[in-house]
């Protein structure tokens, strides 16, 4: 680090994120990019940070600015995500610890368009456009490049875009309300449905009820986005076209649903 010191919560442009000091461009993409990755069922709950603004003595200082990030995550889809979000040069890292030892997995990008990126982050966004692995000693780049590069605020706008299109039209935040709703009702369904099967019926009547209101809730936002572009464009409305949508946007909201319940012995 040749005795720079690295930026605090309280230097301007960073904050805590998590327990980890981080510039305000990653606090803002994080969370989005969890969602994203939430939406397309790459991750059950939270992503695992290893490392954002940071002094690991491997990492030959590309973390000493902002916008950079280290999950525990190991997989080409998340590295696709990131690199389509705003972060091109993310890639999957398998290296030895610093006292040598095995095991070391986890991805690691940087976000293009951070004005707190290091000068080794941003080498590392130039290799690569350029084709390159970003290490020292280069090999090409082992992932398929972005289809379009974005900078991290047009990444987050695409995410939002993304999600609610997987989310079948529910925003973020009333999907996740609805998830933890439903996170609820199973709980309380396992923990108690075995000594009282009235009870395990009246928890399945609450679950059906949350899923079914959450399609027509998608069901009813897709029709009225379908009924709005129709007036723009042509100033009538086809209602079975309408209703097409409806049944669209409820079916996509429920595609790939799924949750076990054993009823209790008689």
């Amino acid at each position: 680090m040749g005795g720079i010191p690295l930026p605090t919560q309280d230097t301007p442009g960073y904050n805590l994120y998590r327990g980890k000091v981080a510039c305000t461009c990653l606090i803002e993409w994080l969370p989005v990019f969890e969602q994203l990755l939430l939406a397309k069922r790459l991750i059950t709950s939270t992503i695992t940070i290893l490392q954002l603004t940071g002094d690991y003595s491997l990492s030959n200082g590309i973390h000493a600015g902002g916008g950079v990030f280290d999950i525990k995550q190991y997989n080409q889809a998340t590295v696709a995500v990131a690199r389509e979000m705003g972060a091109p040069a993310t890639w999957m890292r398998d290296m030895l610890y610093a006292d040598g030892s095995p095991g070391n997995t986890h991805i690691h990008g940087v976000l293009l368009g951070c004005p707190h990126t290091s000068a080794a982050a941003d080498w590392q966004l130039a290799e690569q456009r350029a084709g390159r692995d970003g290490f020292a000693n280069p090999s090409p780049d082992p992932h398929p490049g972005p289809v379009t590069y974005r900078t991290y605020t047009q990444g987050i706008a695409w995410a939002r875009t993304q999600i609610t299109t997987l989310t079948g039209g529910l925003t973020m935040a009333d999907a996740q309300d609805i998830l933890n709703k439903l996170a609820e009702v199973d709980k309380e369904a396992t923990d108690r449905y075995s000594a009282d099967t009235k009870r395990y019926y009246d928890l399945v009547g609450r679950l059906t009820s949350l899923v079914t209101s959450a399609a027509a809730d998608a069901g009813r936002d897709a029709a009225l986005a379908n009924a709005v572009a129709q007036l723009e464009t042509s100033g009538s409305v086809d209602m079975a076209a309408v209703q097409a949508a409806a049944k669209a946007g409820a079916d996509e909201s429920l595609a790939g649903f799924t949750l076990h319940l054993e009823p209790p012995s008689a």
